[in-house]
């Protein structure tokens, strides 16, 4: 098991993300709750504009980012960004693969 100043906190990734026109599109990217750098920042390959066409292998998309997928896909593909992995434990999954178009939605 982790230990616990690993689980408590700010278990965000930092992305603020809007969905215009079927399209996920980072708004903005910021710090933790507590002031650290939230692993958007960190891992220094994302950035406003960008659009996110999946999420750990789930696609946003149907083909091209100008065919967007359907709302309800869109939804249930986000929502593990927002939902803990083990209700009871409340841990987030430690590992999220993003798939993005950078700077597309500008």
């Amino acid at each position: 098991p982790l230990p616990q100043e690993e689980i408590v906190g700010d278990t965000s990734l930092g992305l603020k993300l809007t969905i215009l026109q079927g399209k996920v599109i980072i708004q903005a990217i910021d710090s933790l709750n507590d002031g650290r750098a939230s692993p958007a920042q960190l891992c220094g390959l994302i950035s406003p504009g960008d659009i996110l066409i999946a999420v750990n292998g789930k696609s946003l998309i149907n083909g091209t980012i100008h065919n967007p997928a359907p709302m309800d896909r869109i939804i249930s593909v986000l929502q593990p960004l927002s939902q803990p992995m083990d209700e009871t434990s409340g841990e987030y999954s430690r590992e999220v693969r993003l798939r993005l178009v950078l700077g597309e939605g500008m």
